[in-house]
C-alpha cells in the first residue's frame, strides 16, 4: 500500500471514528432528555431523577455500541472485499472482540434499562429487535431501511413508556434522523440506491408514522411547554441545516461529506437537547445539556487533532 493511499485509509477510519463517537453522544443526550420531560409531566413517577438520568444514558450507550458491532460483524465479508477501511475490516479490533463488545454493550443496556424503570424493559426489547432486524434486512430495502433509524431515535426518546411527555418531541427526532439517513445514504454512494418509488413509500411510511406521533399522544395530554416554548428546539433546527450545508460544502469528497453530516448532527444534539429543556422551562437541565455539548465538542477536536498528529489512528477501544 503506498503512503497516499494508507494516509487516506487512516484518514476515513479517523473520520469513523468520530462519527461513531458524536453518535453516541447523540443517544445519550435524546435518552435523558426523554426521561426529563417525563419526569416534568409526573414528578411523583421519578423520585430519583439523576439516577434515572444515568440509566437512560446507560440504555443509549449500550443499545448505540450494541448497534455498531453488530453491523460490522454481519458486514465483515462484504467490508474485506469492498471497504477494507472499515473497523473490522482493517485489522483495528478482531471479530472474537467485536463481538464481545455487542453482548457487553447489550447487558449494560440492561442495566440501564432497570434503573429507569417503567416500561423501559419492553422498550429495550423493540429497540434491541428493531436493530437486529435493520442490521440483518431492512437497510437493503431503503423504503423500509432508511425509516429505522427514525423510529429507533423515536422510541429512545420514550424510554418510560407510551404516550410521550411532549408529542413533538418524537415526531422531530423522527423526522430529522430519516432525513439524515437518506442524507448520508446518497452521499456515501451507498447501495442498493432509492429509486423513485422507494422515495414515495418512504414519505407515505413518514406520514404515516407522523400521524401517530402527533395525533395519538396530544388527546388528553397535559401541554408542558411554555409560551412560544417551540421556537428554541425550531431555532436549533434551522442553525443545524445551516451546520450541515456548511459540512457537505466543505468536504473534500463525499465520504468525509457523509462523515461531518453524522458527526454535526450527533454534536449538535446536546444544543437541541438544551433547546428543548428551556421549551419546557427546565434552566437547569439547559444549562448541563449545553456544557455536554460543549465538552463533547471539545473532545472530539481534541481526537481529530491528535489522531491526525499520529502516524497510526488512535485505537478504537
Amino acid at each position: 500500500m503506498s503512503t497516499d493511499e494508507s494516509t487516506m485509509h487512516t484518514a476515513r477510519r479517523r473520520g469513523e471514528l468520530l462519527a461513531r463517537a458524536a453518535l453516541a453522544f447523540s443517544l445519550t443526550c435524546l435518552a435523558v432528555l426523554g426521561v426529563v420531560l417525563s419526569h416534568m409531566a409526573d414528578p411523583a413517577a421519578m423520585e430519583d431523577l439523576p439516577l434515572v438520568a444515568v440509566g437512560a444514558g446507560c440504555m443509549a450507550v449500550g443499545l448505540g455500541v450494541h448497534g455498531m458491532a453488530l453491523n460490522d460483524l454481519i458486514d465483515l465479508r462484504r467490508d474485506l472485499a469492498l471497504d477494507p477501511t472499515r473497523i473490522l475490516a482493517s485489522g483495528s479490533i478482531g471479530a472474537g472482540q467485536a463481538a464481545l463488545i455487542a453482548s457487553g454493550s447489550l447487558i449494560l443496556a440492561v442495566l440501564g434499562s432497570a434503573m429507569v424503570g417503567g416500561q423501559s424493559i419492553y422498550v429495550l426489547v423493540l429497540l434491541a429487535g428493531a436493530l437486529l432486524f435493520h442490521n440483518a434486512m431492512a437497510r437493503f430495502i431503503p423504503a423500509i431501511g432508511l425509516l429505522m433509524p427514525g423510529l429507533l431515535v423515536a422510541g429512545l426518546s420514550m424510554l418510560r413508556g407510551w404516550p410521550p411527555a411532549v408529542g413533538w418531541l418524537p415526531w422531530s427526532v423522527f423526522t430529522i434522523a430519516v432525513a439524515i439517513a437518506l442524507l448520508v445514504h446518497v452521499l456515501a454512494n451507498k447501495r442498493p440506491r432509492p429509486s423513485p418509488r422507494a422515495l414515495i413509500g418512504l414519505t407515505i411510511e413518514w406520514v404515516v408514522v407522523s400521524v401517530l406521533l402527533l395525533a395519538i399522544p396530544m388527546t388528553g395530554q397535559g401541554d408542558l411547554l411554555v409560551q412560544w416554548g417551540l421556537l428554541w428546539p425550531g431555532a436549533a433546527m434551522l442553525v443545524l441545516v445551516v451546520l450541515l450545508a456548511q459540512a457537505v460544502r466543505s468536504a473534500r469528497s463525499s465520504l468525509r461529506a457523509a462523515d461531518r453530516v453524522v458527526r454535526t448532527t450527533g454534536v449538535w444534539s446536546g444544543a437541541c437537547a438544551a433547546t428543548w429543556c428551556m421549551a419546557v422551562g427546565a434552566h437547569g437541565w439547559a444549562l448541563g445539556f449545553a456544557g455536554a455539548t460543549i465538552v463533547a465538542l471539545l473532545m472530539l477536536m481534541l481526537l481529530r487533532e491528535v489522531a491526525g498528529a499520529s502516524s497510526q489512528l488512535v485505537d478504537w477501544q
